[in-house]
């Protein structure tokens, strides 16, 4: 992958933090951070940026969509709104700018990968058309056989979708397939759905099961927000968990189709359960150490009190009121001594089963 520059305007310092940490993983090059939108208009016209995650409430007088509009109309640089708000208001200003994508917080990064290489490579096609347009060629030449379905493949990038390694599909209205990838082509021949072209319905080539509901989609459509569920698919020899992303694509004001990412979430999923387990035995194991701390001071009353017995009598241990006294501390003594080794194997046992071994 060429390299991908990319200005993030965030005023939350620690989201932005994370969101940067987050494209470097994934190979971009975050040119800059910025948290107003005065410095995003300054930052992006020097740094020239090739994308813009662009968060709708920062600071200052202008808000993410106002600056957004002076970004598109000054260097034509496509945004990506970043946002905890997904209200209908806030929607519908959004989309009055024809934003490249609109992601909820929190953001799965592998959304976030898919939405900057899918807004790059429209705007670079776009460019490219309109250098056509200008120069007196055709827009686009469209592949013979394909009829619409080549002018989708130039707007969306066929050589980006195959390039990721997720099942990703690009459904209409009527839930027909209009573009897929390689990994999804692979996802229907394993379930034996095949051919796997342009113009089948969605659910011909794969189960609701996996794909969801039509009911899902027409939200999607409805609202024009993105919307991710997650689901477990059982079979006989393990459970398997994937996510479900659903990205809205605008024509105007409307939904004109949706990008669904299907995502194999089964190491995170696993990750996360192991953690939990490792927190709960951690847990389990720092009360049997506090517990071991207290006996261990409550031993020192009888310890004192048999050592002071020993002192203040010396030659008359005979006396019976000095011994019972002393075995009366003893006998508490060896009682702690038990509490103390009973939670000293408890200790152990708990720490063996987090042992990394067993892991």
């Amino acid at each position: 992958m060429t390299e991908r520059r990319v200005l993030i305007v965030e005023d939350e310092m620690i989201v932005a933090l994370e969101l940067k940490e987050t494209l470097k993983k994934l190979g971009y090059t975050v040119v800059a951070t910025v948290d107003n939108g005065y410095d995003a208009i300054k930052k992006a016209g020097r740094l020239q940026p090739d994308v813009v995650l662009m968060d709708i409430r920062i600071r200052g007088d202008m808000d993410g969509i106002e600056t957004a509009e002076r970004l598109l109309s000054l260097y034509d640089v496509p945004v990506i709104y970043l946002t905890a708000h997904s209200d209908n208001e806030t929607l519908r200003k959004a989309i009055d700018t024809t934003p490249a994508g609109y992601l909820v917080k929190p953001v799965d990064e592998r959304a976030l990968y898919s939405n900057i290489e899918i807004a790059i490579h429209k705007h670079t096609i776009r460019k490219k058309m309109e250098a056509r347009v200008a120069s007196g060629e055709p827009a686009v030449h469209n592949p013979a056989g394909k009829g619409d379905c080549g002018l989708e493949n130039a707007a969306f990038g066929q050589e980006v979708l195959d390039a990721l390694k997720d099942p990703i599909f690009i459904v209409d209205r009527n839930l027909q397939l209009i573009l897929h990838n390689r990994a999804f082509s692979s996802l229907c021949g394993m379930l034996g759905k095949t051919p796997v072209r342009p113009g089948r319905h969605l659910h011909d080539l794969l189960p609701e099961s996996i794909v969801g509901s039509e009911e899902e989609y027409r939200e999607v459509f409805s609202t024009g927000t993105p919307k991710k569920t997650e689901k477990i698919l059982k079979s006989q020899e393990k459970s398997i968990f994937i996510a479900i992303d659903r990205i809205p694509t605008f024509s105007g004001p409307d939904v004109r189709h949706i990008v669904v990412i299907v995502h194999d979430v089964y190491e995170e999923k696993t990750s996360e359960m192991m953690q939990n387990i490792i927190k709960s035995e951690f847990k389990a194991i720092h009360e049997d150490i506090s517990e071991i701390a207290r006996l261990h001071a409550v031993m020192h009353a009888p310890l004192h009190e048999i050592r002071k017995l020993a002192n203040a009598h010396g030659a008359l241990l005979s006396r019976k009121t000095t011994l019972e006294e002393i075995s009366q501390n003893t006998e508490t003594l060896i009682a702690l001594f038990s509490d103390v080794d009973s939670r000293i194997q408890h200790y152990q046992k708990n720490a063996a089963a987090w042992a990394p071994g067993r892991i």
